[in-house]
């Protein structure tokens, strides 16, 4: 795509410590092109699940309009519950 894309310090072990706890997605207003290209990078290895085609969610996706995300398509899919407790920094 001949785009640069600096990731910050310490990405990828603080992203081997959420996969332990969640499921990560990859949801970009970019083209499906372009969120293929961030996945390679966050995930070259595929250890962190994002090379699933439901993992990745990209403009063509989006079920509102305007440039706004929503969260529908991630949540959609599976059942849904409030968290109550208070977050704290992963060590």
């Amino acid at each position: 795509l001949g785009l640069w894309t600096k990731l910050r310090p310490g990405l990828h072990p603080f992203l081997r410590q959420l996969v332990q706890r969640f499921e990560l997605y990859v949801y970009t207003m970019g083209a499906r092109r372009y969120a293929a290209e961030v996945v390679e990078l966050l995930d070259a290895d595929g250890s962190l699940g994002l090379r699933g085609k439901d993992r990745v969610i990209a403009a063509e996706d989006a079920t509102s309009r305007g440039g706004q995300k929503g969260l529908d398509i991630v949540l959609g899919a599976e059942e849904t519950q409030k968290d109550t407790h208070t977050h704290r920094p992963l060590p």
